[in-house]
Formats: structure tokens, sequence, C-alpha cells
């Protein structure tokens, strides 16, 4: 819902490559006039990568702005043009070494959109099969991977040991669709 407001006028005030700092100039229904700064951002895609036993893969690696390696899924920004399914599987190989022969919309969200237009699509990507070797950076910061059991996860999400938003909701999503399907058996 835009109402009456009106775009009046937009500038990319910082230029960090793949993203922007943008402000935007725009008059609000009520006839002022508001400054915007936010972040223009390509969108990004996570992976929840589960194997046939239903051990969900995670990558733990060092965040500089939180300061700390955190435990993830693996996801990553999508290409200009690319599909997000395919950077999904892009993503997937790159950060584990694995392919997956089952790649499925969970769902899509705006992590944080107070300050930026990213859109995050989640996937849960089934019948893994590794291909590669497992990669022990990612931009010149290590990673290493860690397999979980989906309960575990869970465990992991509510005793503090995953804090990482996108991997806390693809989880959850997952174990949702996982439920809804029991409950349909």
């Amino acid at each position: 819902m835009t109402g009456n407001r009106e775009r009046l006028g937009s500038e990319i005030v910082y230029d960090a490559g793949f993203f922007k700092v943008v402000k935007e100039a725009v008059k609000l229904p009520d006839g002022q006039v508001r400054d915007y700064h936010f972040c223009k951002h390509p969108g990004a895609v996570a992976v929840v990568p589960v194997d046939d036993d239903g051990r969900i893969l995670m990558v733990r690696q060092f965040r500089q702005a939180c300061d700390d390696a955190l435990l993830e899924i693996p996801a990553g920004k999508i290409d200009p043009g690319e599909d997000p399914w395919v950077c999904g599987r892009r993503e997937l190989l790159e950060e584990t070494g694995y392919e997956c022969g089952d790649l499925d919309l969970l769902s899509s969200f705006y992590p944080s959109p107070g300050m930026t237009d990213e859109k995050t699509h989640v996937f849960v990507g089934r019948e893994l099969k590794i291909v590669a070797p497992a990669p022990t950076h990612d931009g010149g910061e290590p990673l290493s991977l860690e397999w979980m059991g989906r309960d575990e996860a869970f465990d992991a999400i509510e005793d503090g040991r995953i804090v990482d938003g996108k991997s806390i909701i693809g989880i959850t999503l997952y174990q949702m669709m996982l439920a809804k399907h029991e409950l349909h058996e």
C-alpha cells in the first residue's frame, strides 16, 4: 500500500559494490516531505540442506559485523539476472561441495524491511550428493561444515547456538513442512 505517497527523488549516497545506500525524498499523504535512507540489495537465497537421514548441513563462518563465528544454513546473494532457484543450487555447491536433486521453495521474506529492500528466498534441498571437496574458506574467511539432526537444530535455535535469522526461519519452516506432512499421513 503506497496511498498518496509520491517519490520526489532518489540518489545513491554510498556504493559498496553489490549493495548501495540510497536516499529517497518522499511526499507523504499529509503533504510532508521526508527523507528515507536504506540499502538497495540484489536479494539472497538460503538453503536448508537435508540428507537422507534427516540431518541438516550447517556452515560455521565468521561474520565481521557480529564479531562472531555463526552457525548458518548455506546462503548468498543473487547475482544480476540470476534466478533464485539457480542461485540456491550454486550457493549450496560453493559453500558445502554438495548438490541436491530436489530444491523446493519454503518461503520468501524481507529480513529487515526498515533498512533494506533485500528479499531472501528460503529453499529446502534434498537428495544431497557430494560432488566437490568441502571448501575451507569463503572469501578468505575460514568456514566449516556441521551436521545436525532436525531436533538438534531446533534445540540449537531455542538455546541460542543458532542466532542467524535466515537459519532460524529456514529451519522452522522446514519443521513446519514436516509437521504438516506428518498430519496428512
